[in-house]
């Protein structure tokens, strides 16, 4: 007896489900830097030892327990992170959940000291074309250099005024779920970009190139080289986020093959 092949299409995720997706990587990206806890009103990771940077101490898929007044929720998770002698940098909100769940919270951090800011999320719809690479360049795994990972990373972050974001650049090369590779140019250590492997998702992040080498097509490079990784990998979902101010790397993005998928508002505080 023959029995009918069922054929299935594959259903294309919707730009929602796109931003669901990138704040579970979020997620994953935040337990290469802190300590996760599951608290009532959402997840906190926390880094005692990195108390200025919001990426390492911050509250994920946040949204309020039923009948929660959000004053309890911010308290709660300010008396968290105080036990772990750190603060709160940001949150992000859950987005599955019902706007009366959300938008009381949001409401009430905007008042307590805390900024809207926007993330806006790409994603990569089928493979790329060609993409032109610059001669000349060696690129080799990150973690083969621990000694050029750390200079890409301290010039990142002085060039930021930020020399906490050094040590939470190097802390992911122990992630074995973040795939780092770095370009030499003769001697010197000139860009760095990875992958980051959650389920079938592969996000390209730390996108650099320092300022003297800008211009000459190494970010190109570097993103063509990631998704090479994301290719070999067969991830279903390739995505990356970039920030408004960042208009030349979106640029290069967009003409690269990346689509725009959405925003994703971070409740930031006041001096992270």
């Amino acid at each position: 007896m023959h029995l009918p092949v069922i054929q299935t299409t594959p259903v294309s995720p919707s730009d929602e489900d796109r931003l669901r997706l990138f704040l579970r990587t979020q997620l994953h990206w935040g337990q290469a830097l802190g300590e996760q806890t599951e608290l009532d009103v959402g997840t906190a990771i926390v880094n005692p030892d990195l108390p200025e940077l919001a990426d390492a101490n911050f509250v994920i898929q946040a949204a309020l327990a039923d009948n929660q007044p959000p004053e309890q929720a911010l308290r709660q998770v300010e008396e968290h992170f105080a036990a772990h002698r750190s603060c709160c940098g940001q949150w992000l909100m859950n987005h599955g959940s019902p706007t009366h769940h959300v938008q009381p919270l949001v409401e009430h951090l905007l008042a307590n000291g805390y900024q809207r800011h926007s993330m806006r999320v790409m994603h990569m719809l089928g493979a790329p074309g060609q993409i032109a690479e610059v001669g000349g360049l060696k690129i080799i795994p990150a973690r083969a250099s621990h000694r050029h990972a750390q200079q890409l990373a301290q010039i990142a972050a002085a060039e930021l005024g930020r020399p906490d974001i050094a040590q939470s650049m190097l802390l992911h090369l122990d992630d074995p779920n973040w795939d780092s590779i770095l370009a030499l140019d003769g001697p010197d250590a000139v860009a760095i970009a990875g992958v980051l492997s959650v389920g079938d998702i592969g996000r390209l992040d730390q996108i650099y190139v320092v300022p003297s080498h800008r211009r000459r097509g190494i970010g190109r490079t570097m993103i063509s080289r990631t998704l090479e990784i994301c290719a070999r990998s067969v991830f279903q979902q390739v995505l990356t986020a970039t920030w408004p101010d960042q208009r030349d790397v979106t640029q290069l993005l967009v003409g690269i093959g990346f689509m725009e998928s959405g925003e994703i508002p971070i409740y930031r505080r006041t001096g992270f």
